[in-house]
């Protein structure tokens, strides 16, 4: 009905408005009332072949059911890209987490078919990882199969949700870790089945063997024996351009003077939502300097991405952050031992974004935090 006969000359119609449509929709649908009489309890898409044999008369000539619509579901397509990864500082963990697990990384896959099938190996062909081990920063590459005791496994939660894990261990005895990766994988679906290891969620869980400091709720101290942060794409880090540092100043509890903070930022990531340090978002971008004044009798300044570390509070109501100079090759000699003579090894900064003032806390050498 959509098109004319070619059998008529142009403009011509083989039916007449309105006699013989209407007689055409009586006997297709006295067809399809006996096609469904026959095959019960299906709801069919029919396909008709009509004729106008003489004015007056028409006929059904032929009828053929069509195959269901359905929409194909294929696993995703890994495809080979490489991709690098650091800690997304935002409410996923905390700001210790987020400092004794940053990292740096950089990833190859294979490409392949995400299948059920296809998981039993780790498909990280290649990876180079960028790490804090204690006071220093190490670096470890290869495959991730080719890790210390490293493992693979495949978990599916009970709203399938399949995810693959990768673990490996470094360290020995009480300083023993077990690092594991976890990469959530796409549902196979109908839409385009190609997906790029830069669209993973990833997150990186490490268990101690013996328990780290941790500093919780109302300054509850204590230890922890696993963090878990989560991996985000990142390209490089840029500092931001026409941005004010952002000043805060931490009074003493403990009759000690004040200590004061000047941060810059790095843009933030793609893909990642904020906007500037004095208001709420998702996530604080990268450090690029923190400038602190009144610890020592001279300014400290940080430029190290793994001397300075960010988190998000809750609903982005408080900013967390840490600062320990041993990890900043900025940092002097002389500088560190007048820490050391003061007892600081860490610095833990909280900064509300109320009208409540910052706090200042010092984890001292012996691994014990106290307030400034």
């Amino acid at each position: 009905m959509r098109e004319p006969s070619a059998l008529v000359p142009l403009g011509g119609r083989v039916l007449d408005w309105e006699t013989d449509y209407r007689a055409l929709v009586g006997l297709l649908s006295s067809v399809f009332a006996a096609y469904t009489n026959h095959f019960p309890g299906r709801q069919p898409v029919l396909d008709f072949e009509y004729k106008k044999v003489q004015p007056g008369r028409l006929l059904i000539k032929q009828v053929r059911e069509l195959p269901a619509a359905q929409d194909a579901i294929i696993p995703a397509f890994l495809l080979n890209e490489p991709t690098s990864c650091c800690v997304l500082q935002a409410e996923d963990s905390s700001v210790f987490a987020n400092h004794r697990l940053k990292s740096l990384w950089a990833l190859r896959t294979k490409s392949f078919s995400l299948h059920s099938t296809n998981l039993s190996e780790c498909f990280y062909t290649d990876a180079s990882l960028e790490y804090v081990d204690d006071a220093s920063v190490k670096r470890l590459s290869g495959s991730l199969a080719s890790f210390p005791n490293a493992s693979h496994s495949v978990v599916t939660s009970s709203w399938s949700t399949v995810q693959v894990i990768d673990r490996w261990t470094l360290g020995t005895g009480g300083g023993l870790r077990t690092y594991s990766l976890a990469t959530v994988l796409p549902q196979a679906s109908s839409e385009c089945p190609f997906v790029a290891p830069r669209d993973l969620r990833r997150t990186l869980t490490v268990s101690y063997t013996t328990p780290v400091p941790y500093l919780g709720y109302n300054w509850s101290t204590g230890g922890t024996t696993q963090e878990t942060v989560r991996l985000f794409p990142y390209r490089q880090f840029v500092p931001l351009t026409n941005s004010q540092p952002l000043t805060i100043s931490a009074a003493s509890a403990t009759g000690n003077r004040p200590v004061d903070f000047k941060l810059s930022f790095h843009a933030p990531l793609p893909g990642s939502v904020y906007t500037v340090p004095t208001v709420r978002a998702d996530s604080i971008p990268p450090l690029a300097e923190t400038e602190i004044t009144g610890l020592i009798d001279e300014p400290l300044t940080l430029r190290s991405h793994y001397s300075q570390t960010a988190a998000q509070g809750h609903h982005g109501f408080i900013q967390y952050y840490v600062f320990e100079p041993r990890l900043d090759p900025d940092v002097t000699p002389e500088q560190l031992q007048k820490l050391k003579a003061a007892d600081v090894r860490l610095l833990f900064l909280s900064r509300p974004l109320d009208d409540n003032p910052p706090t200042l806390g010092i984890l001292g050498q012996a691994g014990t935090f106290r307030p400034w």
